[in-house]
């Protein structure tokens, strides 16, 4: 499963992996090294996911907005299929709440 990507869809997804892979790398550095906050970390694990998940289909960029919207369900990723890029959009969302949930618990303490 090959998909032939332009040159804008390869720099987009280039731009979202990489912003991926930042958050995670800040996100680890910030649990080792400096001041330990879980729901900092597990928020950044989230977004992380998300921008992956949106990474997987560059084509969502290159379309008019009232289009893509239209057809975001219809949009084939470049790696998995379309219930692990759901899989992985969820696990994000799931991380972010549970992240800021995390925060106001420890908020309220």
């Amino acid at each position: 499963m090959v998909y032939k990507l332009s040159r804008k869809d390869i720099f987009v997804v280039v731009f979202l992996w990489g912003a991926a892979f930042f958050m995670l790398t800040t996100s680890i550095y910030e649990l080792l090294l400096a001041s330990f906050s879980v729901g900092e970390v597990v928020r950044n694990i989230g977004v992380a996911f998300l921008l992956f998940g949106v990474g997987l289909t560059p084509q969502f960029f290159s379309k008019r907005i009232s289009k893509a919207f239209n057809e975001i369900e219809q949009l084939q990723p470049i790696l998995f299929t379309r219930e692990i890029r759901f899989y992985i959009n969820n696990i994000g969302l799931s991380l972010l709440l549970l992240g800021w949930s995390i925060s106001f618990l420890l908020w309220l303490v």
